[in-house]
């Protein structure tokens, strides 16, 4: 038994990317044997587990229905992202940190779903709406208790967002029970094809896990990696996923609660790309900063941490392009954030920026590469 790994997680990912026509891993190797061809050997050892479970879920399921639509196609966030976390499967069957018991056991957690109370289900969809950003602000995000649940249809139709979106979720909310049992019909196939190829990605995982636990678990790898300072006292639940090997996502609920996605080997797939290419790595933290209103931000948090409305009224954006910015800049290690009453604040890594001029400082004094 996996201790971050669930096979259902897998199975939408192999849905999901074939209703939305996603690049395969058998591409995405492709891509980068040609854009690094002197890694070729050691990116095909971190991504076989990916290709060749990829293959043998083609060869077993060729069938995919139209109404698969319903269920698995991407929803865009306000900003104009879309990828694996933002449809109707994800919202069913991922979203776990803050609802309460959960297995990985398929049957054990379709029972569960079946048995979850109206004001947890009313979470769940809050939790996804927030997560497309329809919310102008955390403060307008409606509180859900045992006494005012139900109320969620209503927030949906006074919400401004895509008319498809608003009449997927309603049905989705509604006929909450069918389609749980529906998403079980489809995801099972997969999911037994995933667990029968155990040995393909087994090790892989084991290794991951070991080195997230190694690291402190979840805040460890989030913290030293991702310069993000996870809350006290709040839910979580790593998801490792075999077939998103190039994927890292963290994902908070309205109470806080995280979730978070990493591909099996993203962490190392990183390092193989960027080791030895110093040029690169530098060339890509400078175009996270080539924007000027980014740039100004970071400024601002240079002084004091600022929460996400705060920085919109500083800069006259939108809050989806705050969140946008700040994504850059956390990407780059630049920044850091935290929740606290609710809001999530950003800070500058200062430390991480000293380290990112010393590597310019030393790139710089470095002799130059024989062309």
């Amino acid at each position: 038994m996996f201790k971050y790994y669930s096979p259902v997680d897998d199975a939408i990912i192999f849905f999901t990317s074939k209703v939305n026509k996603s690049m395969t891993n058998i591409d995405l190797m492709r891509t980068l044997n040609k854009n690094h061809p002197a890694l070729e050997k050691k990116l095909e050892r971190v991504l076989r587990p990916s290709v060749e479970l990829e293959k043998k879920l083609n060869a077993a399921i060729k069938t995919i229905d139209m109404d698969y639509e319903f269920l698995f196609m991407l929803d865009q966030t306000a900003d104009g992202n879309a990828d694996h976390l933002y449809n109707p499967a994800w919202l069913l069957f991922s979203y776990c940190s803050g609802r309460g018991e959960f297995s990985t056991d398929m049957a054990t957690e379709i029972k569960n779903l079946h048995a979850l109370p109206q004001h947890k289900r009313d979470v769940l969809f809050l939790n996804y709406l927030r997560d497309l950003k329809i919310f102008e602000s955390p403060s307008h995000i409606p509180n859900v208790t045992e006494e005012n649940c139900g109320q969620i249809i209503e927030t949906m139709r006074s919400l401004n967002m895509d008319q498809s979106v608003r009449t997927r979720l309603i049905e989705l909310y509604v006929n909450f029970d069918e389609y749980v049992s529906r998403l079980n019909t489809i995801l099972k196939p997969a999911v037994d094809v995933i667990i029968a190829n155990e040995a393909i990605y087994a090790d892989d995982v084991k290794k991951n896990e070991e080195a997230i636990d190694a690291l402190g678990g979840l805040r460890g790898v989030v913290k030293q990696k991702y310069g993000f300072a996870m809350k006290e006292g709040v839910a979580e639940r790593m998801h490792l996923c075999v077939l998103i090997p190039n994927k890292a996502s963290l994902r908070d609920d309205v109470s806080d609660n995280v979730d978070a996605f990493f591909g099996v080997n993203v962490l190392e797939l990183v390092d193989i790309v960027f080791s030895g290419r110093e040029n690169q790595k530098l060339s890509t933290m400078f175009k996270m900063l080539s924007d000027e209103t980014r740039l100004e931000i970071l400024h601002s948090i240079c002084k004091k941490p600022m929460y996400g409305l705060e920085l919109a009224e500083q800069f006259s954006i939108s809050a989806p392009t705050v969140s946008y910015h700040m994504r850059k800049l956390g990407m780059g290690g630049f920044t850091e954030s935290y929740f606290d009453s609710g809001r999530t604040y950003y800070r500058a890594n200062i430390d991480n920026i000293k380290r990112f001029v010393k590597s310019f400082e030393d790139f710089l004094s470095a002799e130059p590469e024989q062309q």
